[in-house]
């Protein structure tokens, strides 16, 4: 976020990037993501098709998915202008919707299955949606004001003439929740008790601070102290590790990986593709850093005493 450029065509420069030419941090690659794997995860968020959720129903877990609603017309129009589509309502009105409808391969009611571990509930206040979901899930201890975020190009609703032409508004309106799973599912969920936006304990998102300063733990790994071992156990049975030896985040995957007596280093993953001589088991203080340290509790080096030194402030 940090090192992110306000301009919405600026790609930002990371290693992420250089093995993948239209993503980055901010934009991570399916690949990458499965190479991390998800098993540290408690909020997933795909920007895919539906079917890539399948994954999950054999996993010893119940996975609840919050499919987020909008008015259908709102969507539509917002869809269009996407696109760059004028909408004609003095057209075809089924046509001129179907050339806005994209990306609703991403849902279907295939999902809502019972006899599976997979839950489908909805929303459609994105505000107090965050701060519900804030009072699930754990607190970072830095937080910053998000530098990136909607693709939404502006739009001019005086010039959309479907919100002065009340038969196309029906009609259009009437096509989607016939031919459309996805606006058929929020129709109906938004109006039953799947409706999070209904919950009582949805409080509107606030910051919170605190005077005490946290608590982080260092670990200086000194050679030939089984610190390869304790850093990569540590990573493997808690969260919010961070160490040249391991991360907690994608140490399951990695773990996984890895052949039992061979080098770290001989792992093949996008890791050892930027950097030769290592791996996510023997991460190099370059990705690190660019990674940062703001949501680590344990921070494991296997370098000179002086790189410490940068939490003095």
């Amino acid at each position: 976020n940090k090192r992110h450029n306000t301009a919405d065509n600026v790609r930002d420069k990371d290693f992420y990037s250089r093995l993948f030419r239209a993503h980055d941090r901010l934009n991570v690659a399916p690949e990458i993501m499965d190479e991390i794997g998800f098993e540290d995860c408690d909020y997933i968020a795909l920007e895919a098709r539906w079917q890539v959720w399948q994954r999950f129903e054999d996993w010893k877990a119940t996975l609840e998915l919050h499919v987020p609603c909008r008015d259908p017309i709102d969507h539509l129009m917002s869809l269009c202008s996407h696109l760059n589509h004028e909408f004609r309502c003095n057209e075809d009105l089924a046509e001129q919707v179907d050339a806005c409808i994209q990306f609703m391969d991403r849902f279907d009611l295939a999902l809502n299955n019972s006899t599976k571990n997979i839950a489908l509930k909805c929303f459609g206040d994105t505000p107090a949606y965050i701060g519900w979901i804030g009072t699930k899930l754990q607190r970072k201890r830095y937080t910053a004001e998000l530098r990136h975020g909607s693709s939404n190009k502006a739009r001019n609703k005086s010039a959309e003439c479907i919100w002065s032409n009340a038969t196309a508004m029906r009609e259009a309106r009437e096509h989607l929740l016939r031919t459309q799973p996805y606006f058929a599912f929020c129709d109906s969920c938004m109006a039953s008790c799947e409706n999070l936006d209904k919950s009582t304990s949805m409080p509107v998102a606030t910051s919170t601070t605190t005077s005490t300063l946290p608590l982080i733990y260092g670990h200086i790994h000194m050679a030939k102290t089984a610190g390869t071992t304790l850093n990569g156990m540590l990573a493997l049975d808690f969260e919010r590790v961070c160490g040249h030896k391991g991360y907690s985040f994608d140490a399951v995957q990695a773990n996984a990986r890895h052949t039992i007596g061979a080098d770290v280093t001989t792992d093949k993953d996008f890791y050892s593709k930027l950097f030769r001589t290592f791996g996510r088991l023997r991460v190099p203080l370059r990705m690190m850093n660019e990674i940062g340290f703001e949501d680590c509790d344990y921070i494991s080096f296997e370098e000179q005493w002086q790189v410490w030194q940068r939490f003095e402030n």
